[in-house]
């Protein structure tokens, strides 16, 4: 539902983040769920329960020391994330499909070279949380401000 793929108020290593959100009427545990990226070279497991809420959100960073991570609470850390903010990247997450493998449960393929709203310091918004994540359109620069001062609501309604 956002993510922050270039963060100005801190270092890119330091401040990158995503949200997802859940939109049904059901809480979520998360446990056993797989997040990668573009080509699931690196991803991530998530061994513990970790319950999004219905209608709620959670934050995904790689930091998660709001000292230092451009002021974002942090819901589960992801050691080797990195969103890159001049290449195609992909966030990309999986759930168990109980015979020992995953199915895709969402997928988004963003590029600024391909007009994505990446923007050094602003977070890229999904406008509706009912509409397409995977079309680009969908899609705008945040205009609230968190933390150290960069733009982005994460953890909360996207504005």
């Amino acid at each position: 539902s956002e993510f922050m793929a270039d963060p100005a108020a801190v270092l890119d290593t330091k401040g990158e983040w995503f949200e997802i959100y859940n939109p049904t009427s059901n809480s979520i545990n998360l446990n056993g769920w797989r997040y990668c990226d573009d080509d699931c070279s690196e991803s991530k497991i998530i061994n513990t329960n970790l319950v999004i809420p219905s209608k709620g959100y959670l934050v995904f960073a790689k930091n998660t020391d709001v000292s230092t991570n451009g002021g974002v609470n942090v819901d589960f850390q992801i050691g080797n994330l990195s969103l890159a903010n001049n290449t195609d990247d992909s966030i990309i997450f999986y759930k168990p499909d109980g015979s020992g493998g995953f199915v895709l449960v969402d997928r988004i393929d963003y590029s600024k070279s391909a007009g994505w709203p990446i923007s050094p310091g602003n977070s890229a918004m999904l406008n509706d949380l009912t509409a397409d994540n995977s079309i680009m359109s969908n899609w705008s620069l945040s205009a609230s401000t968190y933390g150290l001062g960069d733009y982005g609501t994460p953890g909360g309604p996207n504005a």
